[in-house]
């Protein structure tokens, strides 16, 4: 290779011996050492004529150290190829040996402005995590993601800082611990399996494209601009407003097109009916295919170029008409599914459509001429909205059908063009589909380094739970629920329930300071007001998934409302607006679950009912003796904060009940 090509890939090499540390009133006496790759070859990326080439100086060194000693190391990145195009690469830190056991080495990765890195971009890249979890005890560790590969012949400049962490707990585990590893990057191909680019959201007649600011007001979004980010966790955000009221059509159209000078507009809230997230188009790779317990990790996910289906894995669900489903998921070899392989998600086929994306409703839906949410079997009209109490107390077919009329017989009220677009209830693969984001590096999961599992800090890792609810009044509350303050939280992730009694007709309410655009961000999906709310606790929410019945394959309606005579006004819907599993008399039967609906495969403990990832709840529906719950509920309601979370799912009659709520999609039809 030749030597302008070639450059010594980075070695961290720390060794750490004779640390004698003091914690609390006893010593811990252990030797720790670091070593670098001392066989490392020189190393050139290279991406069709793009060129990558890695410059350091010496390898890093940390002698006798003790915890809170840091060491520095610094290197470049140079593009020495031709390729005009803005292509991506990551930096890695490649581990071949760890038996740190708690998180003691800590990195921060900095962009400099020079070699020296005596000063720090402040716009560059600056990352941080910690080096010792279990995700990295041997493998790859991302470092940093996504990076534009500078122009040619320009160089990017970094420092990395390892911090032998001094924690207030005993460090007595790390006693002879050993970490080997060196930094690399990727070039452009296996950059873009871990940042792309998702697809636009898709703008149907009459939805506006919105930012917020700090203070959570809504403004028009410039469709020109940066307005949505995935990577930065901004996910794409629309609403619907009200165009009966006077003036507002012509402030915000040109007869059916969004007018185009109005960028910037505020949007008072009077004015919105709903409020939408957009979760673009993605495959996620398998990992857990074998009906097994697996610990909480990042869920991987490439967004995928319009409708393109680049999974490797195609499932077919067959009804057996016996109270059995049949799922077949082959590779394009024909063999069976394994970890591993990539699969488009589910969500992303309606029907014989393939979408682009979805439109998620951001919040619990409320009835705007509901205050409480609880009138019984009826919704007048559904709004998407933050403080507000959501709808509860009617069956699933109701939810259903208000979501049809929206495009069936509401149209005109949001400029809506019924033709083009599709509004019903979620479906319980649409849930999962938001689910595996969140648990993404695009959403509030992002990485085991950020969020350690074993780190009991959540603040930032995972999505906090609505723990806002209406009871009966000062007596019998725990036996009868109300709908919840929507974008609330409490003051940490698993807060217990707070009641507000509603004897005097008062609507649940959320604490100072907690709401949405308030310390509530922590109940969005992105950690954010770009993301999805109310999707942990708050009210149970019926999905479109059931089980069938034994006797002919239906779908086992129980109580929700819908009937299969013919000439009845409420038969049941095409089969593309709801999912279908397998009959038990078990709950636990966790194998009935399909590949991307969130349920048997992000299980910490397989058969057990507690065993979701978080400790969220994991409860099939079943019918079991004449305890008849055929039905989906999604998220968890506030009375049960532990098993409340995203990944929760447990099981419903189907009818009426003052703790069961909904939530709205819109795609394309």
């Amino acid at each position: 290779m030749k030597d302008h090509l070639v450059r010594n890939v980075l070695i961290v090499s720390i060794i750490l011996i004779g640390v004698a540390i003091s914690i609390g009133f006893s010593f811990a006496y252990f030797t720790a050492k670091i070593v670098g790759n001392e066989d490392a070859e020189l190393m050139k990326v290279t991406s069709g004529t793009m060129e990558l080439t890695f410059v350091d100086n010496n390898g890093i060194t940390l002698e006798k150290a003790k915890p809170g000693d840091k060491k520095y190391k610094t290197f470049s990145v140079e593009n020495t190829g031709t390729l005009d195009d803005n292509y991506n690469y990551n930096i890695k830190l490649v581990v071949t040996k760890n038996t740190f056991v708690k998180r003691d080495l800590k990195y921060i990765l900095e962009e400099c402005s020079d070699i020296t890195c005596n000063t720090i971009k402040e716009d560059g890249i600056k990352e941080e995590g910690y080096i010792n979890t279990d995700s990295t005890k041997n493998g790859e560790m991302y470092l940093a993601v996504g990076i534009p590969r500078p122009e040619q012949k320009q160089i990017q400049y970094y420092k990395l800082t390892i911090d032998f962490q001094e924690l207030n707990m005993n460090q007595n585990d790390n006693k002879e611990a050993t970490f080997n590893g060196k930094v690399n990057v990727d070039a452009e191909e296996e950059a873009e399996l871990y940042v792309q680019e998702a697809n636009a959201p898709e703008l149907y007649q009459g939805m506006i494209p919105v930012v917020y600011d700090e203070e959570g007001n809504i403004y028009v979004a410039d469709v020109d601009s940066d307005w949505y980010n995935y990577q930065d966790h901004r996910w794409g955000n629309a609403v619907l407003v009200d165009n009966t009221k006077e003036g507002v059509t012509a402030k915000y159209f040109n007869g059916t097109e969004l007018r185009d000078d109005i960028a910037g507009e505020q949007i008072p809230m009077e004015e919105i009916l709903q409020m939408y997230v957009w979760i673009p188009r993605y495959k996620y790779q398998l990992w857990n295919v074998n009906n097994e317990g697996k610990p909480k990790q990042t869920i991987n996910i490439k967004f995928e170029e319009g409708i393109e289906r680049t999974g490797d894995i195609t499932c077919k669900y067959t009804n057996n008409n016996d109270g059995t489903i049949t799922e077949s998921c082959l590779n394009k070899e024909g063999e069976e599914a394994s970890n591993g392989e990539w699969y488009t998600h589910p969500a992303f086929k309606f029907g014989d459509t393939e979408l682009n994306g979805i439109w998620m409703g951001k919040f619990e839906p409320s009835d705007s001429q509901d205050e409480t949410g609880r009138t019984r079997n009826v919704i007048n009209e559904i709004t998407i909205l933050p403080d507000k109490t959501s709808k509860t107390n009617a069956p699933v077919s109701t939810y259903f059908f208000a979501e049809r009329n929206i495009e069936l017989q509401k149209a005109n009220k949001y400029n809506l063009n019924s033709v083009e677009i599709d509004t019903h209830m979620a479906k319980n693969s649409e849930w999962g589909a938001v689910a595996y984001l969140t648990q993404s590096i695009y959403g509030i999961y992002k990485d085991e380094n950020t969020c350690n599992i074993n780190d009991m800090d959540f603040e930032g890792c995972e999505v906090w739970i609505n723990n806002t609810a209406q009871g009966a009044g000062s007596t019998g509350v725990t036996n009868n629920y109300g709908g919840t303050y929507t974008g609330c939280v409490g003051d940490f992730v698993n807060a217990s329930i707070e009641w507000n009694p509603i004897d005097d007709g008062s609507i649940a309410k959320c604490k100072e300071g907690n709401r949405w655009n308030e310390k509530g961000v922590n109940a969005s999906t992105t950690g954010n007001m770009y993301g999805v709310y109310d999707m942990s606790g708050g009210s149970h929410e019926y999905v479109m998934g059931a089980i069938v019945n034994q006797k002919d394959g239906g779908l086992y309606l129980a109580g929700s409302g819908f009937i299969t005579e013919e000439g009845k006004a409420n038969t049941l819907p095409e089969s593309k607006y709801y999912d279908i599993y397998t009959f038990s008399d078990k709950e636990s039967t966790h194998k009935r679950g399909h590949l991307g609906d969130s349920t048997r495969e992000t299980l910490q403990r397989f058969g057990n009912l507690n065993g979701g990832w978080n400790t969220d709840g994991a409860t099939f529906p079943s019918v079991i003796s004449s305890d008849v719950n055929p039905w989906f509920i999604r998220g968890g309601y506030s009375n049960f904060a532990i098993r409340a979370g995203v990944f929760n799912f447990g099981w419903g009659y189907g009818g009426a009940g003052t703790a069961q709520s909904f939530r709205s999609v819109l795609t394309a039809a």
